[in-house]
């Protein structure tokens, strides 16, 4: 990833991030081109998503072959079930309605210029995050087991409350 500040008379300032690089950045995940990179209001940091990289179903793919077709065929004397569990937080209507959404789902994390730090916001824990207005607090607005979370800019340290 690479971002650009400090238009003006000289050159612009070059930021470039390299998740191959960095030690921290977690493995199995790559940036996520469903989310745009945007800079923080101070240029301090890179504000991007990240999301877990996906095998590529070859079958799928361009040169599949004809040895595709004939499943397509059986595909048609399938039966059409859809199944759905009482532990499901969503119910399987709403799973449908939202599979595209799922699929493109990344993981808010930020990039500190000065420090050259890698920092992942989101989690499978609090997985909604998002960056109020100037950068200057974080916070989830997903409901799990009825709190509310809340993450200061101290995030980046490691701080964090919660209230119930």
């Amino acid at each position: 990833m690479v971002g650009f500040s400090a238009f003006g008379p000289g050159a612009p300032l070059k930021t470039v991030f390299d998740p191959k690089d960095d030690k921290g950045f977690p493995a199995g995940m790559s940036l996520s081109p469903d989310q745009a990179p945007r800079w923080t209001e101070g240029l301090d940091a890179l504000i991007f998503g990240i999301h877990e990289l996906k095998k590529k179903d070859e079958s799928k793919g361009p040169g599949a072959g004809p040895e595709a077709a004939p499943a397509a065929e059986a595909d048609e004397d399938m039966p059409d079930l859809v199944l759905w569990h009482g532990a499901d937080k969503r119910l399987q209507s709403q799973q449908q309605v939202e599979a595209g959404e799922d699929q493109r789902y990344s993981y808010l994390a930020e990039y500190r210029v000065k420090e050259k730090k890698f920092i992942r916001l989101a989690d499978d824990e609090l997985r909604t995050v998002v960056v109020a207005p100037k950068g200057r607090w974080r916070s989830d607005t997903t409901i799990a087991n009825t709190s509310w979370t809340a993450i200061s800019a101290a995030a980046t340290t490691g701080t964090s409350w919660s209230s119930t």
